[in-house]
């Protein structure tokens, strides 16, 4: 009979150890998620603040090229 009631102990114990580490876990998850949250709303908060305007000194780049500077060049440096 003793061997029951030690059973009964010893799976009480180990269920609130496993209960506390899982409690620990999820603050730990809640705490990470609450910074993450955190961080998303700033962003967005700068977001809508700048909203058409753009953010940073963003310029414009053309990969064309302009006709008129390869002809100087070539009637430059081409001598017959």
């Amino acid at each position: 009979m003793t061997w029951l009631a030690t059973a009964v102990i010893v799976t009480t114990v180990g269920s609130s150890i496993y209960q506390n580490k899982q409690s620990k876990k999820a603050q730990k998850q809640a705490k990470k998620d609450a910074l993450e949250a955190d961080k998303q709303a700033r962003k967005a908060e700068v977001f809508a603040e700048t909203e058409g305007e753009g953010i940073g000194s963003l310029g414009q780049v053309s990969l064309e090229v302009d006709d008129e500077e390869i002809e100087e060049e070539v009637s430059s440096t081409v001598r017959i």
